[in-house]
């Protein structure tokens, strides 16, 4: 009651004289509406103007109704405005939070430039399910449309944002969830959704009928906060709540407590002390009415045990949701779309940009030239580059501990020894034989998978995609790896059983690249030791191992491994290195492999970086237009061209045949003609046709 007595004085002392006097009298008048026990009239007259005799009076008949009788009162002599309501306060409350959430920096590094929130905002997936095993082990090694067509099954499990708290016909418990855990891996979008949360509640588009304040607890500022009360942790949340404290306190099922970032809280210290007010929201000791949203990557759950009534996991971005975000990152919508298909093409970068934050780190890459009007794809021409600044990102942003050079190596050499053994999914206690911890912000790398075995409940940790295992392990043996380790990986990739070993090899070709180089010293925390003529030498022994073994049976295996060799060129983007390298592969045999855009642009940048080929067998590839688009653009550099396709569609190679039959193949090629050793001028096409209509096909060969 003391709150209430000095409340209710500093209200009253704003009353000049003849105001004072009516509020006594309409107090009188307002006891009976609250059913108060009567004041005798002696009793205020001997008050007078005495405020304090007047409260003191007030709080002795009425009690917990004073505050009620006092509302009336001011209310009727015209002085309302001088006491919030509880409404006032709800009211107040949603337009600061409105105002602080509804722009964001659009630009980490431009914190000037603010956008509305909902502008940038993307829907990301969320599923009310638990992944087997076998099913999270599937979608980690997929790649590209594999990877694209197993997220879409996630449809069957989505649950919407306003759905979290709801009751659902296949729920065991029909009774509704009081603790709910979003939980996701690093960057995939956990506090862009408490961000949504919070601006839709203030904005009356979401949880109206539920809650009637919300508050967002950022667990990293808590970590170091010396608030241990739940009042301060209210006020903390809002300074203008502290009048409301008790009023808010008494209805505690109208209150949502989200904890953003669980795994960020310190909680051996916030446990040290009994009277944590962190500790009793999260086990439920206090206020278990009220509701508790925790988000969290999955490695933090340990200290929760038994107190969650459901999970929901956020899987990211389906492939929908990643062209509306590549459509609100880009001014131009033409420039967007076209960034996108790119990285459509791209079967490592597409499978990582179901990740939000791999999504910003690709438009912020492509941007840099969108002003200019250049190639989008010049500042993403290395998956490697794309995957560095993940990490980098990861390291600056959502990893805190002291020795970070130690951490990363250790998990370094654990995604090589998993790349080695074939291994995705790993035990708590083959995490520790490499030093690694799973709480806290170490866990920063890794996502959690639960499973049951027997009557047990089991734990799997797993890197968030075999792309970012690779590349780790290809940093591993570009820098800590002795060079019996390093020369074992080169050549185990060397035969097609060991595929899975080409895409390190390709990152470490990669991480030759010296912007790549310049990513890692920013990140002064490892340094790469592998020499470029190590590479070279690998390469040799790849193409002369593909000749003699590979080439001959021409199959679809060994095509695709000729396929990751041009890549590996690609990824290092060194013209001179793949100038001396391509002088070993006189044909390119592409035959039976499905091509994409990336890939065109690939076998592109090699054959221009080569004096010519001999031949390019892109029979059976399944070109379209823009594929073949890029190609045409090499087509003065290759002797001998085989080609399957349908003869009515608009290629523009397939036109440069047509307009070779009819004499304009002297005004077209004039310029493109090669000699030949025997001083004589040889240019041979061999396009092979089908009409559509028409099993049979059709051959031209023509040689000058």
């Amino acid at each position: 009651m003391e709150r209430l007595r000095e409340d209710l004085s500093s209200v009253l002392e704003e009353l000049r004289t003849q105001e004072l006097k009516r509020f006594v009298f309409r107090v009188e008048s307002a006891e009976w509406r609250h059913q108060c026990a009567h004041i005798p009239k002696g009793l205020f007259e001997k008050a007078g103007n005495e405020i304090w005799e007047i409260v003191h009076l007030m709080i002795g008949y009425y009690g917990e109704k004073t505050k009620d009788v006092a509302l009336d009162a001011l209310e009727a002599i015209g002085r309302r405005d001088l006491v919030k309501s509880f409404e006032d306060y709800i009211k107040e409350y949603r337009e600061e939070i409105k105002r602080k959430y509804e722009h964001i920096h659009k630009d980490t590094f431009l914190p000037e430039e603010r956008v509305a929130f909902n502008s940038q905002y993307t829907n990301l997936t969320f599923i009310k399910k638990r992944q087997k095993l076998d099913e999270k082990e599937e979608e980690l090694k997929a790649r590209g449309d594999d990877l694209v067509s197993l997220m879409k099954k996630h449809r069957k499990y989505n649950i919407t944002i306003n759905e979290i708290f709801s009751i659902f016909e296949n729920d065991d418990d029909k009774r509704e969830p009081r603790t709910v855990v979003i939980q996701g891996p690093a960057g995939i979008g956990k506090t862009f959704t408490v961000h949504k949360i919070m601006l839709d509640w203030a904005s009356g588009e979401l949880f109206q009928d539920r809650f009637d304040f919300v508050f967002h607890l950022c667990c990293r500022e808590l970590r170091i906060s010396d608030h241990e009360s739940l009042q301060e942790l209210i006020i903390k949340c809002s300074p203008i709540l502290e009048e409301a404290l008790e009023e808010i306190l008494l209805n505690p099922e109208r209150i949502l407590f989200i904890f953003d970032g669980l795994d960020e809280l310190a909680f051996s210290e916030v446990t040290a002390r009994d009277e944590s007010a962190v500790k009793f929201l999260l086990t439920r000791k206090i206020l278990p009415q009220a509701s508790v949203l925790i988000t969290t990557r999955p490695t933090a759950l340990s200290v929760l045990k038994g107190k969650i009534d459901r999970y929901i996991e956020i899987v990211g971005f389906l492939e929908d949701g990643i062209m509306d975000y590549f459509l609100k990152s880009f001014k131009d919508q033409e420039k967007a779309l076209t960034a996108f298909n790119v990285i459509k093409g791209n079967t490592v970068v597409l499978s990582m940009c179901f990740v939000p934050m791999v999504c910003w780190i690709i438009c912020s890459m492509m941007k840099e030239n969108e002003e200019d009007r250049e190639d989008l794809l010049k500042n993403v021409t290395n998956a490697s580059q794309i995957l560095l600044h993940f990490i980098n990102t990861l390291l600056e942003h959502h990893l805190s501990v002291s020795g970070n050079s130690d951490f990363l190596q250790n998990v370094c050499r654990l995604a090589y020894h998993g790349i080695c053994e074939k291994k995705t999914m790993f035990k708590e206690d083959e995490l520790s034989k490499f030093f690694i911890t799973t709480t806290g912000s170490e866990s920063t790398f890794f996502s959690k998978t639960l499973f049951k075995r027997h009557l047990h409940v089991k734990a799997m940790y797993h890197f968030l995609h075999l792309s970012i295992q690779e590349l780790l392990a290809a940093l591993y043996c570009a820098s800590k790896a002795s060079n019996e380790e390093t020369e074992k990986l080169l050549n185990d990739s060397l035969s097609l059983e060991q595929g899975n070993l080409i895409h390190v090899v390709r990152f470490l070709f990669g991480l030759a690249n010296e912007t790549s180089q310049e990513i890692i010293e920013d990140l002064d925390i490892i340094s790469l030791s592998i020499e470029k003529t190590t590479l070279q030498s690998w390469f040799s022994r790849a193409i002369t191992q593909y000749k003699e073994k590979y080439s001959k049976t021409s199959d679809q295996a060994s095509n695709h491994f000729l396929l990751q060799l041009l890549y590996c060129l690609f990824e290092m983007q060194d013209a001179e290195f793949a100038t001396q390298a391509m002088k070993e592969i006189p044909w390119i045999d592409l035959s039976g492999c499905l091509l994409n855009r990336v890939d065109c642009t690939v076998i592109k940048y090699c054959i221009e970086c080569s004096e010519h080929i001999q031949n390019l067998d892109v029979y059976r590839c399944n070109l379209d237009d823009v594929t073949v688009k890029i190609l045409c653009e090499i087509l003065p550099k290759c002797l001998s061209i085989n080609y399957f396709g349908p003869i009515n569609t608009p290629f523009v190679w397939a036109a440069a045949c047509i307009f070779m039959i009819f004499d304009l193949l002297a005004l077209i090629l004039r310029p493109i003609w090669f000699p030949v050793e025997d001083g004589h001028h040889f240019l041979q096409f061999h396009f092979i046709f089908f009409e559509q209509d028409d099993s049979s096909a059709k051959s031209i060969l023509i040689t000058y």
